[in-house]
């Protein structure tokens, strides 16, 4: 598979990535053999949802 060269899209404050694999992730330990090490945990990030039924990963900014 091969990613897009701008993962990230906008949505209501969230940022949204598409999870590659097909295993159901169901810790935010999963994190690290999903995302890139340059997009790991931001400053900004306060909460990893994880979901395994349409394989994306949400990150909720602060700010948003």
């Amino acid at each position: 598979m091969t990613m897009r060269s701008a993962p990230w899209d906008r949505l209501r404050g969230e940022r949204r990535v598409r999870v590659a694999h097909r295993k159901c992730f169901r810790s935010a330990l999963a994190l690290d053999e999903i995302l890139p090490r340059s997009l790991q945990y931001p400053a900004h990030t306060s909460s990893v949802n994880i979901c395994a039924a349409s394989k994306q990963v949400t990150l909720k900014a602060i700010n948003a």
